[in-house]
């Protein structure tokens, strides 16, 4: 089955329904099949995100190839 894609961005009410903005609905057809995936903004892995990437440049910016002897230290 191929599917193609209409993106459109809307917010979920109290009562938990989607509202399709007029431009969108305006190009679906009716009564054909649809599969509906939703993707939530989620700040908390946002900060995340950013915190483990400013973590590793700030990490690299003070790893020098000398220290390389340690990549292989055996841990406890």
């Amino acid at each position: 089955m191929v599917m193609r894609a209409i993106e459109f961005e809307t917010r979920i009410d109290s009562s938990g329904q989607l509202r399709i903005p007029d431009e969108a609905a305006g190009s679906l057809p009716t009564g054909c099949r649809a599969r509906v995936i939703l993707l939530l903004e989620d700040d908390e892995a946002d900060t995340k995100a950013n915190w483990d990437r400013v973590a590793a440049r700030s990490i690299s910016e003070y790893y020098c190839p000398g220290d390389a002897i340690y990549d292989d230290y055996p841990r406890r």
